[in-house]
């Protein structure tokens, strides 16, 4: 997909939203979740690897949730790590 910003936002309930945003001139959304103990996410060399349960907004016949992986994709094993110690840091 290719460059993307990550950032932290704190919520009001301590908890914390993951959300990754384009590098383009909208800057469109590209994932937004709240961070919670249950989501997995494996790192594997420079990537990072997180499954999570949706329900798709564009099928409002279909209530049925859907897994969906997603890869965050870094420029080496470092930027992943980094990437990693963060959302740890903030996954309650």
């Amino acid at each position: 997909m290719g460059n993307a910003m990550l950032h932290m936002k704190a919520l009001e309930d301590g908890k914390y939203q993951l959300l990754v945003r384009a590098e383009n001139a909208l800057g469109s959304i590209l994932l937004n979740i709240k961070l919670v103990s249950g989501i997995p996410f494996n790192q594997m060399g420079k990537d990072i690897k997180m499954t999570v349960i949706t329900k798709n907004p564009a099928t409002p016949k279909d209530d049925t949730p859907t897994t969906v992986t997603y890869l965050i994709r870094s420029g080496c094993k470092d930027d992943a790590e980094e990437i990693m110690a963060m959302i740890n840091k903030f996954l309650k």
